[in-house]
């Protein structure tokens, strides 16, 4: 199998975390909560019917709101467009007030697996968050045809070049990678380590249920070493992927001959990822043929404009945040637009995203702030305040100068909706700030930045991040 995300509500909201480290219930077949999976019934009944007043009951507050939108009966007549037919639920995991459904439904080709996140508000079951996630099914290969399974990475033209860098972990960008024309690599390293390889994809090693792991918003990347300082490596394969972000490339690859795969940026487990700069290219294909084109997933496609229903980003707008947390480092692109929780409209309320690409499931792990963006200088987020007023964020006064800086919010968002605030309190340096204008440039960075939840620490070591232009919203 090879999955492919694709959101298909109206709502973007985040799994809250309990304050206390409570138990979870898992409950499945006949024990399974009634209560919660008529909550979602009920929803999923008034989003197939367009029913939007009925929604409005069937949501939590917050989101609720969002339906007065202008957008939302197109938005949810797109969402309908793609629901899935026949959908059964899978389970229900419930913690204090907030669960978590799971729910499968078979479409041509595979099948559409679903998360739904609700909350217990006013006594009462509502939903705050539903993605699906679509499984396209591959064709076998064919045991007799004595053909390899081996292709070409996907758009490897766009990475041909020279690229300098350093391991994940590391700061010191003491490597370098050269991809040729003709599916040809060359590495150096710190100590005298070097490999040649020829670049493919062998999509029937490595599967794991079916599926290859990749980098998130990245594609397969394979090597067959044809030269290297370690002569027992010569002849064997690395499975990896990379991921190209402008000219920022994301390589990840195993030890040769260990037949796995990672999704994770981190150098562990047998695994080796860098993190590279182009200093050169890209190299023009000519002693190669041009890689065939990757089949392509289908789109829900907007009946008034003929694009993708669902490509909302504001086009006139760019950013991305480069994070460092627990010494793995990844890009989050902003994200903007209807589905997005960005927010400029009232720059000195604002609230900017960053999400991490092409999740392995569809509820990916987000950096979200909230801050007077018109003010320089530092901006400070009260773990405790932000975590026992969660339901109540509006109550914050943003923007509020306090002894150590301007008030403001902060979280990060690990895959699947858990949210991790300050442990303590994390302070953001807001380097230029917003003007509201076309060229615009609003900045700033965190460091050092412990977040907790449920029992559960990480450190946000570093993250810079930049945001190009004014949102619509």
């Amino acid at each position: 199998m090879v999955k492919s995300s694709l959101s298909v509500c109206i709502l973007i909201f985040a799994l809250m975390a309990s304050g206390c480290d409570s138990i979870t219930n898992l409950f499945s077949g006949s024990g399974r909560n009634a209560e919660i999976e008529k909550a979602y019934l009920d929803y999923r009944s008034a989003m197939t019917a367009g029913d939007i007043q009925a929604l409005r009951n069937l949501v939590v507050k917050q989101k609720a709101r969002e339906l007065d939108a202008p957008e939302a009966g197109q938005m949810l007549a797109l969402a309908r467009a793609m629901y899935p037919a026949n959908a059964t639920i899978t389970g229900v995991t419930v913690q204090v007030d907030t669960a978590t459904l799971t729910a499968s439904g078979p479409v041509a080709g595979g099948s559409m697996e679903g998360i739904v996140h609700l909350l217990k508000e006013d006594n009462a079951w509502k939903v705050y968050d539903e993605k699906w996630e679509m499984k396209i099914g591959m064709a076998q290969p064919q045991a007799s045809s004595g053909q390899s399974d081996a292709r070409r990475p996907y758009e490897y033209q766009k990475i041909t070049g020279t690229w300098k860098g350093h391991e994940a972990g590391q700061s010191t960008d003491d490597w370098e990678f050269t991809l040729g024309g003709a599916y040809d690599l060359a590495a150096t390293g710190p100590g005298g380590q070097h490999y040649q390889a020829d670049a493919m994809v062998d999509d029937s090693l490595g599967a794991e249920g079916g599926s290859l792991r990749v980098l998130p918003g990245g594609a397969p990347f394979d090597l067959r070493i044809t030269a290297s300082s370690s002569a027992s490596e010569i002849g064997k394969i690395s499975l990896g992927s990379y991921k190209l972000m402008g000219d920022t490339l994301q390589l990840c690859g195993g030890e040769p001959g260990l037949m796995k795969r990672t999704s994770n940026f981190a150098s562990s487990g047998g695994i080796r990822c860098f993190e590279l700069k182009r200093t050169s290219g890209p190299i023009e294909m000519q002693t190669a043929p041009q890689p065939a084109a990757e089949p392509s997933l289908p789109q829900p496609v907007s009946p008034q404009t003929g694009a993708s229903s669902f490509s909302k980003q504001d086009p006139n707008v760019s950013g991305e945040a480069l994070v460092v947390k627990d010494g793995q480092t990844e890009t989050y692109p902003l994200v903007t637009g209807f589905f997005s929780d960005t927010r400029f409209t009232n720059p000195s309320r604002a609230t900017i995203q960053f999400q991490a690409p092409g999740p392995a499931h569809s509820n990916a792990r987000r950096i979200e702030i909230t801050l007077d963006a018109t003010k320089t200088g530092s901006h400070v987020a009260d773990g405790k305040s932000l975590s026992e007023s969660f339901m109540g964020e509006d109550k914050i006064r943003i923007g509020e100068h306090g002894p150590q800086g301007y008030l403001a919010s902060f979280r990060w968002v690990a895959d699947g909706g858990q949210i991790f605030w300050p442990k303590t309190s994390c302070v953001i340096s807001i380097t230029s700030a917003y003007t509201g204008s076309a060229s615009s440039v609003f900045s700033g960075e965190v460091h050092d930045c412990p977040v907790h939840s449920a029992g559960i620490d990480y450190t946000i070591s570093s993250l810079k991040f930049t945001m190009r232009g004014a949102p619509s919203r």
